[in-house]
């Protein structure tokens, strides 16, 4: 309570009554303004206190999610870097240097080991080329294959672009291969324009014997193998017909063109009423089923370093030899009749992976002999590189490409990549399992395509080649039991199946 002093006249008493009631009433209204902006002021900052914190919430996810698209990106450049260190390593170890230094130069500076490791590889080939590719270039030059000779040095005249020798011998060549072809005659080559047959065999039934005992594989072996009699009877008729043995590379090269890999049509030259044969054999490999019904056991190098087998007989002794199996008994013939092999080509050979390699368990990483096995393998597929050997593709696992679906075909040809292409190196040769084949316009073709599976071979009964600028596809004629009793026509002009049938060969049971 105020109590007011009483000595204060009535004018003193309503100035002060009228404070109190102004002072009453400011108080009255400003309080609650200031508890209200108070409220307000609260109210405002936990909403946007949450909002702060959700955008926060949010910035830092997105960061996470930016991260994982880098290491993802990363990942993926990391691999693409290391699969082309190992093709440039593979094209390194065939001598393909130009191949290689395209492998190499793929190798991004995101790796700095890698892309290290590559620079110093692509000194070192750029190197060690020169004098190899002029050697080369003057070997196919004297075997009349003067665009293979231009096509080596034009390849490696970008490194060396002021060399007066490269300079001097592609000059050389090319005059050579624009003079005329009275010219090319004398050098014992004229052009071929007829059919190119190309026939394969499995196998050879090095000891039948074990094959035609009358047990539940004797029918299958029947159909699908030859004997080593049979195979060598074959070429003897094949050689005296005037047939020569040449590879994919006398009738096309491989350029690329606006950064896409193309086939140039070569014109084939041959020596004078030569015909053109390609042989191939499939399913080079060993397993304990075929060993045990007369097939050889493993391919080896003898003291010599030539291509020898190993095998065991039916008394079971243990056999090294030369001459029970297609390759080094086509390397004996070609020995004795050279001018059956055009600038030096034997065969194809074509690998499965799912039974290893000539004989070789290559397909079991984890096996504690695998390493030992690889380098076996590996010292043999040099040898037969560098002795006129090609190879293919023929399935991981053998499976049908018309049938399988896409997943199928691209799980099957990316681990026969890994385990199988790794050891040969580069091929661009597809040999279809079965003798099927998808056709162009088909998923699965472009996907053989992608893989850098240009040249594609099925089976058919006489000769057929289809080509343009992105693929070859061409049949082959199979060599086998059903061959010899049922294709005796359509066979004469390779060899007169009749007479090379073997006495041991059973007859085919009916509906072979």
């Amino acid at each position: 309570m105020i109590i007011l002093q009483t000595k204060l006249n009535l004018s003193a008493h309503k100035t002060i009554i009228i404070a109190l009631l102004a002072f009453v009433a400011l108080t009255g209204i400003t309080v609650p303004i200031v508890y209200n902006q108070y409220v307000l002021q609260n109210q405002s900052r936990s909403q946007t206190e949450p909002d702060a914190q959700q955008e926060q919430d949010q910035k830092s996810q997105q960061a996470i999610r930016d991260q994982q698209i880098e290491d993802e990106a990363r990942a993926i450049q990391s691999e693409a870097d290391r699969d082309s260190l190992d093709k440039g390593n593979t094209a390194y170890a065939g001598k393909e240097y130009l191949k290689a230094i395209e492998w190499y130069k793929k190798i991004t500076s995101k790796n700095a080991t890698n892309y290290q490791t590559a620079q110093d590889q692509i000194k070192k080939l750029t190197t060690e080329m020169y004098s190899y590719y002029l050697a080369q270039a003057e070997v196919v030059s004297k075997e009349g294959d003067y665009q293979e000779a231009i096509e080596l040095l034009n390849g490696m005249s970008a490194y060396y672009p002021d060399d007066a020798q490269i300079k001097s011998d592609l000059h050389k060549y090319q005059v050579a291969q624009e003079a005329p072809a009275t010219e090319n005659a004398e050098l014992g080559l004229v052009p071929y324009n007829g059919p190119i047959e190309h026939i394969f065999f499995h196998p050879l039934l090095a000891y039948p014997a074990l094959t035609f005992d009358g047990d539940a594989d004797s029918n299958g072996f029947n159909q699908y193998f030859v004997t080593v009699s049979e195979f060598k009877k074959i070429f003897d008729q094949i050689y005296a017909n005037n047939y020569i043995l040449i590879d994919f590379k006398a009738l096309y090269d491989e350029k690329v063109e606006n950064g896409k890999t193309v086939l140039v049509h070569k014109e084939l030259k041959l020596p004078p009423n030569k015909k053109p044969l390609i042989m191939s054999v499939d399913d080079v490999n060993y397993p304990d089923y075929k060993s045990t019904n007369g097939t050889i056991s493993k391919l080896i190098l003898d003291s010599e370093g030539k291509v020898a087998t190993y095998s065991v007989s039916p008394s079971r002794e243990k056999v090294t030899s030369q001459d029970n199996e297609v390759i080094p008994i086509i390397d004996a013939f070609v020995a004795k009749h050279p001018d059956f092999s055009f600038q030096g080509a034997k065969g194809i050979l074509a690998f499965t992976g799912y039974y290893g390699i000539l004989g070789y368990n290559t397909q079991d990483l984890d096996s504690p002999s695998y390493p030992e096995e690889r380098q076996s393998a590996l010292a043999i597929i040099e040898r037969l590189r560098a002795t006129g050997w090609t190879f293919a593709s023929h399935g991981y696992s053998h499976l049908d490409a018309r049938t399988e679906s896409y997943q199928s075909l691209e799980k099957d040809t990316l681990r026969w990549k890994k385990e199988v292409g790794s050891l040969i190196g580069p091929t661009n040769i597809y040999v279809y399992p079965f003798g099927s084949s998808v056709l162009p316009g088909n998923p699965k073709f472009q996907f053989l395509l992608d893989q850098g599976f240009n040249i594609l071979c099925s089976v058919g009964p006489t000769p057929y080649l289809k080509d343009s600028t992105d693929y070859m596809m061409m049949d082959r004629r199979h060599i086998d039991g059903i061959a010899l009793y049922n294709q005796e026509a359509i066979l004469k002009n390779l060899f007169d199946a009749e007479s090379v049938i073997d006495p041991v060969r059973p007859p085919l049971k009916a509906g072979s």
